[in-house]
């Protein structure tokens, strides 16, 4: 994973998200009036950032992904409605929530800050679109997102109105991310129709915090050991978890694009019902351990490993809270039980405590992932993101499950199931889960990589979720008929790969990341060998099922050999997106070359310059001779 990149659920989501339809192209409609939107009565102040404005910064500085820096937001207008009216509202927004008002600093080498101003305008534009076609939501959206935002010397937030014969019907923002997150989004929406409604009125609640003050809190010990503690969950979970999940054989046709593939089944809503009633546990969760159980089905792993993103919007003074929020949650499904059910409790433990510990310093994350990487010789690719807007509805998030169905009904809903495949589209990650709706219908979208994940390959794996829910609706569903009930299995795996350290790993990536790491010091050819099983105590590797010894060769004068540190320290910065790879738990580099690169015997009848882990923090290996 590029630690600087926008991979999408740490952005929140975005527009394409946001809904699984697509807009067709439009030109931007020219704008028949502007309106000057003044805003005062506020306070000015300045400060640091909060987590999750630096967390985002860190991305919107590349250039290539400030494609992903803003959140649009799209608001109906009630027939009748002035548009003065209208922008009153938006006035009133901005002056309630200091982030829709706030500039940023980013100095080279310094300390980041925001300032908030007491007052300003902001220039809405008005568009006429009569009886015409065109989609004033993505006309619109293209319009306010056109050209780089100024974060220094501008608003975050850009406003359109779209009008019928003069009169508003639609409220279109582009909001910076800097700003917002989509739970902000629904916030603001819910709070813009209440003040066309009722110009006067106020959240309800206690005052929602505003980003100074939660930059503030997070900077108090206890804010600190939050943080503190959020950063020994992720270091003890990615220690136990799979370095990847779809570290698997990859598909020989011409990698393309991510594909995109919607999923509607009433017969899966109807089974969610049922394990819901049976469990008393939410349906979100449920779909979550579906798509454990079978991600974890179709890649052969033990545990499902998914990031998914936390709006961190569960203390009360952050409910009303519109800022960035969200942040990365980190949540590992051990899938090794007897029952669905018991997975089902699984997943909600799991969530509950990724959720509990997904605020954090960026910066201070990132030290513990390199951490954890450099002792296990992975690294951290974030290959599964697993995402749940269907409670950003808060009127459907307050309808719990309904009281089950008929099974009769929903074993003939099953012929009501739609895929549709939509446009390609490019994301950092092997697989995309979004969770659309849950109540009355599942809708699902997912995002995949069709060099680990085909197109058949996506339409099964949908397929299998709705499958697994349907044969455990009517009981408890024993997980060693799983495979059967799905129609999931895993890849075929062939000898070059091992098993380390609860990671799939094939020799051959191994030795290709190998021999990039050797030529960048000079040496070469490379050879990775994996070892017989562990010996109990070895913990090279975690003690665990094989290691990998790395050859090198050096034809150099021995001083000049590459150390094993040297070797490591490369190897892992060519791991990015290659999921098999796994850096040896042992490097030996030889003086001269082996007749039989690939004969491990032929390597030991070389002279060893220097062996060792790597590894700073572990035990040296035999000293050079």
């Amino acid at each position: 994973m590029d630690r600087d990149a926008a991979p999408p659920a740490a952005a929140g989501g975005t527009g394409a998200d946001a809904d699984a339809g697509d807009h067709g192209a439009a030109s931007p409609a020219d704008a028949v009036d502007t309106r000057t939107v003044a805003f005062g009565g506020g306070r000015s102040r300045s400060g640091p950032l909060t987590f999750g404005q630096s967390n985002v910064l860190r991305w919107i500085r590349k250039p290539a992904d400030r494609g992903s820096a803003t959140v649009p937001a799209f608001f109906d207008i009630p027939a009748g409605t002035s548009l003065t009216a209208v922008t009153e509202a938006l006035a009133t927004l901005i002056t309630r929530h200091e982030s829709l008002r706030t500039t940023y600093v980013d100095p080279p080498g310094g300390e980041p800050s925001q300032t908030v101003a007491a007052a300003g305008t902001l220039e809405v534009s008005v568009h006429e679109f009569g009886s015409s076609g065109r989609d004033p939501r993505s006309v619109l959206e293209r319009l306010l997102a056109g050209g780089d935002g100024d974060l220094v010397r501008e608003l975050p937030v850009r406003a359109a109105v779209a009008t019928r014969a003069g009169e508003p019907f639609l409220l279109v923002l582009v909001i910076s991310h800097m700003a917002v997150d989509v739970g902000s989004v629904g916030l603001l929406g819910e709070q813009f129709a209440a003040l066309l409604a009722d110009p006067a009125s106020v959240p309800p609640g206690p005052e929602p915090l505003q980003p100074l003050d939660l930059a503030a809190a997070e900077r108090t010990p206890a804010g600190r050991r939050r943080a503190r503690a959020a950063l020994r969950y992720w270091e003890a979970t990615l220690a136990a978890a799979p370095q990847a999940m779809f570290a698997v054989p990859t598909d020989p046709s011409p990698p393309g694009r991510r594909r995109r593939t919607t999923f509607r089944s009433r017969a899966a809503a109807l089974a969610i019902s049922h394990v819901v009633a049976r469990t008393g546990i939410g349906p979100s969760t449920v779909v979550l351990a579906a798509f454990a159980v079978c991600t974890a089905l179709r890649t052969g792993n033990d545990k499902c490993v998914v990031t998914s993103v936390a709006g961190n919007r569960i203390r009360g003074a952050t409910r009303g809270y519109v800022g960035n929020l969200a942040q990365d949650a980190l949540l590992s499904v051990d899938v090794r039980a007897e029952n669905f059910d018991t997975v089902v409790k699984r997943a909600g433990t799991a969530a509950f405590n990724a959720y509990r510990y997904s605020q954090f310093d960026a910066d201070e994350l990132w030290r513990v992932i390199d951490g954890v990487g450099r002792a296990r010789g992975t690294a951290f690719h974030r290959d599964v993101v697993y995402n749940d807007f269907s409670t950003l509805d808060t009127a459907a998030a307050a309808v719990s499950a309904p009281p089950p169905g008929s099974l009769v009904e929903m074993h003939a809903a099953l012929a009501e199931t739609r895929l549709t495949s939509l446009p390609d589209e490019s994301y950092p990650v092997a697989a995309y889960l979004s969770v659309r709706q849950v109540a009355g219908e599942l809708v699902l979208a997912l995002w995949a990589d069709p060099a680990v994940l085909p197109r058949r390959d996506v339409d099964s794996l949908l397929r299998g979720v709705e499958r697994l829910l349907v044969a455990a609706a009517a009981e408890d569903l024993k997980l060693a008929d799983a495979p059967a009930a799905t129609g999931l299995s895993a890849p075929r795996r062939g000898p070059q790969w091992v098993r380390i350290d609860g990671c799939w790993v094939e020799r051959g990536a191994t030795a290709e990341v190998l021999a990039a790491a050797a030529a960048a010091a000079g040496a070469g050819p490379v050879a990775v060998i994996a070892s017989p099983a562990a010996e109990p105590g070895d913990t090279a590797q975690g003690g665990t099922d094989r290691l990998l010894t790395g050859y090198a060769a050096w034809t150099g004068g021995p001083q000049a050999a590459p150390a094993p540190e040297d070797l490591h320290e490369a190897f892992l910065a060519e791991l990015t997106g290659r999921y098999a790879a796994m850096a040896p738990g042992s490097y030996v580099v030889c003086a001269g070359r082996p007749d039989e690169p690939d004969d491990e015997a032929s390597w030991r009848t070389l002279p060893v310059l220097a062996r060792g882990t790597g590894r700073a923090s572990a035990e040296p290996g035999e000293p050079a001779r």
